[in-house]
């Protein structure tokens, strides 16, 4: 069998991301696992009000980027993300969030990377 690849594309938001992921996937045929944006509801109001909107807006990031690590974890296929949940938490969740909603934040992150980890060692 022959290993499979992930790979990450991290950069600031409209850096080219998304159009290097769909390059890559389709020279390399990788499938691609989008930014899930557009499927957060707290988006436009953190958008609107960055300090109130920010924890909840991480934490759906965080929970969506999880469950896409532990699909990937599950599959053969080699991907592209668009992102990854060690991005989120290391650089954003650290910058947008008040010192105690990063503490809760970061609990919440490690015990989704201990699933992930586990989940790898299976």
């Amino acid at each position: 069998m022959n290993p499979k690849f992930i790979v990450a594309i991290a950069g600031n938001i409209g850096s080219g991301k998304s159009t290097l992921s769909k390059y890559l996937s389709e020279k390399w045929q990788f499938d691609i696992l989008p930014e899930p944006e557009a499927k957060n509801p707290f988006l436009k109001k953190f958008y609107k009000d960055q300090e109130r909107w920010a924890f909840h807006s991480q934490v759906f990031f965080l929970t969506e980027r999880a469950k896409t690590q532990i699909r990937i974890e599950k599959s053969l296929k080699n991907f592209i993300l668009d992102r990854t949940i060690y991005e989120d938490a290391e650089v954003f969740a650290k910058v947008l969030l008040s010192e105690n909603e990063y503490k809760i934040y970061n609990k919440i992150y490690e015990q989704l990377r201990e699933i992930i980890t586990n989940f790898v060692k299976l």
